[in-house]
C-alpha cells in the first residue's frame, strides 16, 4: 500500500542497469561492427494530488549513461519532464513538456538536445477478447488511448540532423483473466528537417505494432512483440541525384522474460531482431542547390542492414 500511495502522491525511484550485445552497430549492409553496451539509468518522479480534486501535478527526471566498450564511446543523457494528468467525463488526460540533453563524458561536449510537448487521452472499455485465440467470448476490461506528440530536436556536432518530429498515434490493450495481455498500436509521423542539407532524412512513417504478454505467476512472465513501419521519404534522394524517392520497410521484433523478486526488484532479459529494407542504396549527401557537390556521406541506417541485440539486466524500484 504505501508503494502503491508513492506512485499516486508522493516521490518514486527506479535504478536501471543492463548489458547488451549488438551484431550490427553501424547499421551496414556489409561489414558489420559488433558492439557491446552497458547503461546505468535512473528515473524520479515527484507526484502530487490537488486538494480535493483529480488532479495530478509533478514531475519526472531521467538520467541515463550508456558505455559502448569496443568503439570506447560514451553517452550520458539528461531529461526533465514536467507534467499534469487529470480525469473528467470517465477519461484520463495526460499533458506533458520534456527537455532532454545528450553528451559524451569523454569529450566534455553536449551533442544534442530535444524539446518535446505529449498529451494523451485514454479510457477504458469492456468486450469479449479482440483476440480470441487467447482467450474466449466472455467480456474483458481493455483500455484505449489517443496521443500527439511534437519534438525538436537539435545536434551541435551534426546540425544536418535537426529536425522537427509530429506524431498522431493511437493504442488499445487486453488483459484476460487467464493471464493474457495485449497490446496493439498505430502511429503516424511527419519528420521535417531544419537544414535543406538534411533533405533526405524527411519523411512521413506509418507503424503498426502488437505486443502479447503472458503472466506464468510466481513473479514471472513472458513478451513477444512485432512492428512493422513504412517509411516514405519526402524529398528525391541524394543517391539517385535527385531523380527517384527513397522507400524503407522496417520490422522489429523481440521476445523478453521478466521475473520479480519480491515488489521492488526485477530481473529480465530480451532478444531483439531488426530487418530494414529500403529501394534505394547509399551514397553521398548532395548540395540541394548544386546537385553534384558532395558535402557528407548518408547515414548507412537509410539502406538496407540487419540487426540483433541480446539485453540482460536489473530494475530496482522504491
Amino acid at each position: 500500500m504505501d508503494a502503491l500511495a508513492k506512485r499516486l502522491d508522493g516521490v518514486t525511484f527506479s535504478l536501471n542497469y543492463s548489458s547488451g550485445y549488438i551484431s550490427n552497430f553501424n547499421l551496414r549492409r556489409d561489414n558489420a561492427t559488433e558492439e557491446y553496451r552497458s547503461n546505468l539509468a535512473t528515473n524520479i518522479t515527484y507526484r502530487h494530488k490537488l486538494y480535493r480534486k483529480p488532479i495530478y501535478v509533478g514531475t519526472t527526471v531521467n538520467f541515463s549513461y550508456i558505455i559502448y566498450h569496443q568503439t570506447q564511446f560514451d553517452s550520458l543523457n539528461m531529461a526533465l519532464s514536467p507534467f499534469i494528468t487529470f480525469s473528467m467525463n470517465d477519461l484520463d488526460y495526460s499533458l506533458n513538456v520534456s527537455q532532454s540533453l545528450a553528451g559524451t563524458v569523454a569529450t566534455e561536449i553536449d551533442t544534442s538536445s530535444s524539446t518535446g510537448f505529449n498529451g494523451d487521452v485514454s479510457g477504458s472499455f469492456s468486450m469479449p477478447s479482440l483476440l480470441r485465440w487467447l482467450a474466449g467470448s466472455q467480456p474483458e476490461s481493455g483500455i484505449w488511448s489517443v496521443s500527439i506528440s511534437a519534438d525538436q530536436f537539435k545536434s551541435e556536432s551534426s546540425p544536418i540532423f535537426d529536425a522537427v518530429n509530429y506524431t498522431l498515434g493511437g493504442s488499445i490493450n487486453q488483459s484476460m483473466n487467464n493471464g493474457w495481455r495485449w497490446t496493439a498500436g498505430y502511429n503516424l509521423s511527419e519528420n521535417i528537417n531544419d537544414d535543406p542539407l538534411g533533405n533526405d532524412f524527411a519523411y512521413t512513417g506509418n507503424s503498426l505494432s502488437l505486443q502479447i504478454t503472458k503472466f506464468l505467476g510466481s513473479g514471472l512472465s513472458l513478451n513477444g512483440s512485432y512492428s512493422v513501419s513504412y517509411f516514405d521519404y519526402t524529398n528525391p534522394d541524394s543517391a539517385t541525384l535527385f531523380t527517384a524517392r527513397r522507400q524503407n520497410l522496417t520490422q522489429n521484433s523481440s521476445l523478453g522474460i521478466n521475473y520479480f523478486i519480491g515488489r521492488n526488484l526485477r530481473l529480465f532479459a530480451t532478444m531483439g531482431y531488426q530487418l530494414n529494407e529500403s529501394n534505394l542504396p547509399t551514397g553521398f549527401i548532395l548540395s540541394p542547390g548544386e546537385r553534384i557537390t558532395a558535402v557528407g556521406i548518408q547515414s548507412s541506417s537509410l539502406g538496407d542492414y540487419k540487426n540483433a541485440t541480446l539485453t540482460a539486466g536489473m530494475s530496482f524500484n522504491f
